[in-house]
């Protein structure tokens, strides 16, 4: 019984030391260490920051498309009309891309975050 009581008390320091870790890292951030002084402050940020992140940050490992847009099946209109874009642009100056062919978004039904390095290679 010792023991587990022991194991636990150390898992709480462990989560503790990793919160207040974070929170350092984020108070070094002087544009945001005034919001987050406050409980409410800290949950209306954090708030925030997520509707940014899936709403309107657009994601390179998503070809430039926020994860709202990739969820919602919006990203195939919206490969569909840089594809042709980008076609249109290579055709009628052709010179601009000395032969290289025009960068085509592919809709892919999975996306993988992080993937391994062998399964990228």
């Amino acid at each position: 019984m010792l023991i587990y009581i022991h194991l636990l008390v150390c898992y709480f320091f462990d989560i503790i030391s990793w919160s207040i870790s974070c929170l350092v890292n984020v108070f070094f951030n002087h544009q945001i260490a005034n919001v987050i002084l406050h409980y409410h402050g800290a949950r209306r940020w954090f708030a925030d920051f997520i509707d940014w992140y899936n709403n309107s940050h657009m994601h390179s490992g998503l070809q430039y498309v926020t994860p709202a847009q990739k969820r919602s099946g919006q990203y195939i209109s919206i490969f569909t009309e840089r594809n042709r874009i980008i076609n249109e642009a290579r055709f009628a100056h052709p010179e601009r891309w000395c032969g290289r062919m025009a960068k085509q978004y592919i809709v892919r039904a999975a996306e993988v975050l992080n993937p391994d390095k062998e399964t990228v290679a």
